[in-house]
């Protein structure tokens, strides 16, 4: 019975806290409500009120003639960059996002927004910071649909934070002011929305998936694949390949669905990172060096390293590409090569195999996987690799490469300890990103032929739902 009196009276002072903060409009720091009504602005009638107060702000006529206040603030939205890829607005933000807008079914319910007392919600954290990573455009369609009955605290909050993303600070301000005392921002949410808008207080450095928070996770991934793009276009291909490797992880390990098209942008964009920090001999990476002896080979280096080095998993073609090397070697040229152990790991949900070294991918692929789960998850490891496979099938006769009914492409690499899976490529490229194969993985012929370079026979591939 203490208990439960002890519950209800810190109900009541939230209540009475709440009931201050909604019904004294006009106090520093509190939303507007709407006149005569007490209820909460709509995301349109906010739209509208910025726009009077845009408009008032440079002398703009409000008389006769001029704009109505709803069609003002839609336009103050398109000004900044918020009205214009909502649904079927048909522009796209950066890095090819999607037009959908994922809906809180989709992305799942947060416990959070039930278990409030109070008859105000702190919302889908999982669905909003989905949306604002994978489409900040499509908030104010949010807004006027799943998100309508959030109070205009939280709907300054989002507008504050889709701005922060499109790069428009001091428009982020406008909407961030009075959120320092709102009640219904989380410390979280307030730490991060400030500490950007107050210049270099806390930067969105990791995207820590120790975060419980989901939209303050998605805002934190939005502004470093911002970043990523700001350290290419610097050259500084290193920190680049640090941060969009931190993205492809976090993004299939996120609670929202993973959006395949943004994990195969910021792939492309770590091509490009990786080709001046991992693929570059001059790169910042753990290595010890090699000399080439007279007459050396890669195949001779390659086992004089596991003769003093039993432990490592080690190809040639890791060596080559770490080098840069062409075909020939030179007597005194000094290798570099590379400690990090390679490995691969497979997302069934994304579609998509990663290559790391160490804890960093150095390289994502799209690729096929199992039709009705025929793919097992698990922990495998490298076996048999193969150019120009043959097609052995149980109990019946090989299919030599290059036979019409043979499915492997040009390559195939075995994953021991399994019931013949692994990788391989196709003939088919249209299957890649679909359930289609009957348990492996496969490529496109282009992928797997970087792959089987790279990845040495005993290395682990971790396959995972």
């Amino acid at each position: 019975m203490r208990g439960f009196l002890v519950l209800l009276l810190g109900a009541a002072v939230l209540y009475l806290a709440w009931d201050k903060f909604a019904g004294e409009p006009g106090a520093a720091g509190e939303p507007d409500v709407a006149p005569a009504t007490g209820r909460m602005m709509s995301v349109a009638e906010l739209e509208a009120k910025v726009g009077e107060e845009a408009a008032a702000s440079v002398g703009e006529p409000q008389g006769p003639g001029s704009a109505p206040g709803a069609e003002a603030g839609q336009a103050r939205a398109r000004a900044l960059g918020l009205g214009l890829a909502g649904p079927g607005a048909g522009a796209k933000p950066a890095l090819g996002l999607l037009d959908e807008t994922p809906s809180a079914a989709r992305a799942g319910q947060t416990a959070l927004a039930g278990a409030l007392p109070l008859d105000w919600t702190l919302g889908d954290p999982v669905a909003e910071g989905s949306l604002l990573l994978h489409d900040a455009g499509g908030l104010p369609g949010y807004l006027d649909g799943p998100g309508r009955d959030l109070s205009e605290a939280r709907k300054r909050l989002l507008f504050a934070c889709a701005l922060l993303i499109r790069r428009q600070p001091e428009q982020a301000r406008r909407y961030a002011e009075g959120l320092q005392q709102a009640v219904d921002v989380t410390a979280a949410e307030r730490d991060l929305l400030f500490g950007m808008l107050d210049e270099g207080r806390a930067r969105p450095r990791a995207a820590s998936s120790a975060n419980a928070n989901a939209l303050v996770l998605g805002v934190r991934m939005a502004l470093l694949s911002n970043e990523a793009e700001d350290l290419l276009a610097a050259g500084r291909h290193r920190e680049a390949a640090d941060v969009l490797s931190a993205l492809l992880l976090r993004e299939i390990e996120a609670p929202w669905i993973e959006e395949r098209e943004l994990l195969a942008a910021w792939a492309r964009k770590l091509h490009e990172a990786q080709a001046g920090h991992r693929w570059n001999k001059k790169g910042v990476w753990p290595s010890f060096e090699v000399t080439v002896e007279h007459g050396d080979s890669l195949v001779a280096i390659r086992k004089r390293i596991l003769a003093e080095r039993p432990r490592m998993v080690l190809c040639t073609g890791l060596i080559q590409r770490s080098n840069q090397l062409g075909r020939y070697l030179h007597e005194g040229d000094v290798l570099r090569v590379p400690t990090d152990a390679a490995h691969a790991l497979v997302d069934l949900s994304s579609r998509r195999v990663f290559y790391l070294l160490g804890e960093e991918v150095a390289a994502s692929w799209e690729i096929a996987v199992g039709r009705e789960g025929k793919t097992t998850p698990g922990i495998y490891t490298v076996g048999e690799k193969l150019d120009d496979p043959p097609w052995f099938r149980p109990g019946r006769e090989p299919v030599p490469f290059g036979h019409p009914d043979n499915p492997l492409g040009t390559r195939w690499i075995a994953w021991a300890e399994s019931d013949g899976l692994g990788f391989h490529g196709t003939w088919e490229p249209e299957t890649i990103g679909t359930e289609a194969s009957d348990g492996c993985v496969r490529l496109s012929n282009e992928d797997i032929e970087e792959l089987f370079e790279i990845l040495p026979r005993g290395a682990r591939v971790v396959v995972q739902p």
